[in-house]
C-alpha cells in the first residue's frame, strides 16, 4: 500500500497509476515550523523530506530564518523549484540518486 497526495506530483508521475484503487482519507495538518516550534529542539543539524512529490509544499511551511538545518536531504523530482525555495540559506550540493538531493 501507498498513500499520495494527488495533484501533487508531476502529471507524468500520476499517470503512471492507471486503475489504482483510490481512497479519500481528510487528516489535519500543520507547518513543518509549527511542530518544530512545539518540539523540544533548539537547532537542527540535518533533516530528511520524502513526502511524495509535496516536498515544496512542505519546504513552504518551514521558516528558514528560524528553522534551517545544517544538511537537507530532499526527495524530488523538480530540483529547480526546490533550489527556488532554499535561495539564500541552502543550495543543493550533491544528487545522491534519481531523486534525492542534499
Amino acid at each position: 500500500m501507498k498513500s499520495v497526495a494527488l495533484g501533487l506530483q508531476a502529471p507524468e508521475s500520476e499517470a503512471k497509476r492507471p486503475g489504482a484503487a483510490t481512497q479519500q482519507v481528510h487528516v489535519s495538518t500543520d507547518t513543518l515550523s509549527a511542530v518544530i516550534d512545539r518540539s523540544l529542539f533548539d537547532k537542527l543539524t540535518f533533516m530528511s523530506i520524502d513526502v511524495e512529490g509535496a516536498g515544496i509544499a512542505v519546504l513552504k511551511g518551514l521558516d528558514l530564518r528560524r528553522h534551517c538545518p545544517d544538511l537537507l536531504l530532499i526527495e524530488t523530482d523538480n530540483c529547480t523549484a526546490v533550489s527556488a525555495e532554499l535561495h539564500g540559506y541552502l543550495h543543493l550540493r550533491r544528487q545522491l540518486t534519481f531523486h534525492d538531493f542534499l
